[in-house]
């Protein structure tokens, strides 16, 4: 089957970029928005896309307009989280506004978004972001019957498998992150908080560090009364979740390190 050439897509958080970056070689790019409305209802955060806040998000729906109005035909938008009822058309008006401004293509996780813009004869074209866990060809087909045009697939994937899901479904396209591998997790089963601050503007700086103990990795965060909200994760060896009272659940061996005392928990 003839192979097709080979496309890079880069990330954009500014107007200002677009024009450097496609000199430089990207043949498409993404970008994600997140307004300050949003932020004043649902905080800063990744509740919107998974772009991790407004570091690397567009502030205003102006910018996204600028955007589209750039580069609209090579540019798609993240939309790439799981919505609330509440927050569906918000969704699906920023969507709406994105194309009316020239936008070509969304990236979304949420079936239900699917299912809304091909209800609503969407022009849009449909990427289907990793973060919706596609690991295998009858996922693919089942995203696909959704209007889904292209699938970007998890980091886990190795490279035969790769190979293998997509000569299994050879009418459609596929798309690869090449960088930025940092989460040890899948990131479509990873709740981790994403957020550059909390709401009282505690930093919310993660890493991960080999543990003196096993030499395994522990992620950690700079304040225990914050610290991970909802971590959850099927293939990572636990679970943590802490509140402001401090630890509420911990299981198997992942566990929370202070970034202040040093101390694993």
């Amino acid at each position: 089957m003839p192979v097709a050439a080979l496309k890079v897509v880069a990330p954009v958080s500014r107007p200002e970029e677009v024009a450097l970056l496609i000199e430089a070689g990207a043949d498409e790019i993404y970008c994600g928005v997140l307004p300050s409305q949003w932020r004043s209802k649902y905080g800063d955060w990744d509740s919107l896309n998974r772009r991790q806040g407004i570091v690397a998000n567009l502030p205003t729906v102006e910018g996204l307009q600028a955007i589209a109005s750039i580069a609209g035909s090579v540019a798609a938008l993240a939309l790439n989280q799981r919505y609330t009822e509440e927050q569906i058309p918000q969704v699906l008006e920023i969507a709406e506004l994105w194309a009316g401004a020239g936008g070509r293509s969304v990236l979304v996780s949420d079936p239900g978004i699917l299912l809304l813009l091909k209800k609503r004869h969407s022009g849009l074209l449909r990427h289907l972001s990793l973060l919706a866990t596609c690991l295998n060809s009858a996922t693919v087909q089942f995203f696909q019957g959704l209007g889904v045009s292209r699938v970007v697939l998890p980091r886990s994937l190795s490279l035969p498998e790769i190979r293998e899901v997509s000569l299994n479904c050879p009418d459609i396209e596929f798309e690869v992150m090449a960088l930025n591998e940092d989460c040890k997790f899948i990131d479509g089963l990873c709740a981790f908080y994403h957020g550059t601050s909390f709401p009282d503007g505690v930093s919310t700086t993660f890493g991960y560090e080999r543990a003196p103990d096993d030499g395994l990795p522990r992620s950690y965060t700079h304040d225990l009364t914050y610290a991970v909200t909802r971590a959850s994760c099927p293939f990572a060896r636990g679970a943590v979740g802490c509140s402001g009272s401090g630890i509420e659940m911990i299981s198997g061996g992942l566990a929370v390190r202070h970034a202040r005392s040093g101390s694993w928990l």
